[in-house]
């Protein structure tokens, strides 16, 4: 799991525990979800799903898709 620094606080509502490591931010949601994205100064970019199975979706890339299903925007794990 890493080395945690706690100092982020969950907002009102939300029941998930958030979480600083060496690597980026987690966000560990009721029922065993974990949610894993880059460090803040990198971009906070989401970067892994897992459930309490340990089924992952791993994130690399995002595209944006508008209204007439035509992608405007593609960015790949480099930020590119």
């Amino acid at each position: 799991m890493g080395e945690e620094i706690d100092r982020y606080a969950s907002p009102a509502g939300f029941y998930g525990i958030i979480a600083e490591q060496k690597k980026g931010v987690v966000i560990r949601h009721r029922y065993g979800v974990v949610s894993r994205f880059d460090a803040p100064e990198r971009g906070g970019r989401p970067r892994l799903v897992e459930d309490r199975n340990r089924n992952r979706i791993t994130l690399g890339s995002v595209v944006l898709v508008d209204e007439a299903a035509e992608a405007v925007a593609s960015v790949d794990r480099s930020g590119e």
